[in-house]
């Protein structure tokens, strides 16, 4: 079996990805960004990404910002017809999504807080804030619709329900056909704290990001071809 994760940065796709190793699945985290560090390798087209990814690891997670939208088809064209289950992985808060993206930007953190460390307080940069925006809220509806075009069915997994029911991993796997094997792993992956609030404590600027969410509509898509979990 094989699995393409399709998200982006601040969607807890990490720790999604992380919970398929919990099963009998060998996972590889974004190798669009991180090839030459972890592989010495270069991949000049995507089939050669997505060759050698699929037979390096079962579940690949790749996410929007390291590609083109343009370029992101042809990835979602390569899983279509090699077979491979696709799983969106969408945060419906896109402003929680962007402003924890700023967040780690700043503070030089993707991980979680260290109440040890000597940080001091910033200001978001607006306009990278809505460059994140409109960056991610493109991608979703493009490869949505692309593959409701090709009426190719597809997985649909929200952030903030994965977080906050633990049954819906447990769904997942049963409609793959994955069996668990490490149950006290997928519980610690699924709550762990990274101390957000603490993070954005530091934010001197908030009332002018808040301002800009009120003039931001999210992203609008239909999931005609939605796998539903029973």
């Amino acid at each position: 079996m094989k699995i393409c994760i399709i998200t982006d940065e601040r969607t807890g796709g990490t720790v999604f990805t992380g919970c398929f190793s919990c099963t009998s699945l060998k996972v590889l985290h974004d190798p669009q960004t991180r090839s030459q560090s972890r592989f010495n390798r270069d991949f000049k087209t995507t089939k050669q990404l997505m060759d050698f990814s699929f037979s390096y690891a079962d579940v690949v997670k790749l996410c929007y910002h390291s590609f083109k939208v343009e370029k992101y088809r042809e990835i979602l064209d390569y899983c279509i017809e090699h077979n491979i289950h696709m799983v969106f992985l969408h945060r419906e808060d896109i402003y929680k999504r962007s402003l924890s993206k700023c967040v780690a930007l700043n503070l030089h953190n993707y991980s979680t807080y260290n109440k040890n460390k000597d940080t001091q307080p910033f200001n978001v940069d607006k306009n990278v804030y809505q460059r994140n925006l409109n960056h991610y809220n493109s991608h979703i509806q493009e490869h949505v619709s692309y593959l409701n075009k090709a009426k190719h069915p597809y997985y649909f997994i929200v952030y903030e329900e994965l977080y906050s029911n633990d049954e819906l991993i447990v769904k997942l796997f049963d409609s793959l056909g994955l069996t668990i094997q490490d149950e006290s792993k997928l519980k610690e992956l699924l709550n762990k704290d990274y101390k957000t609030e603490k993070k954005n404590k530091l934010i001197l600027n908030m009332e002018e990001i808040e301002s800009i969410n009120k003039t931001f509509a999210k992203p609008k898509f239909e999931l005609t071809y939605q796998i539903k979990l029973k």
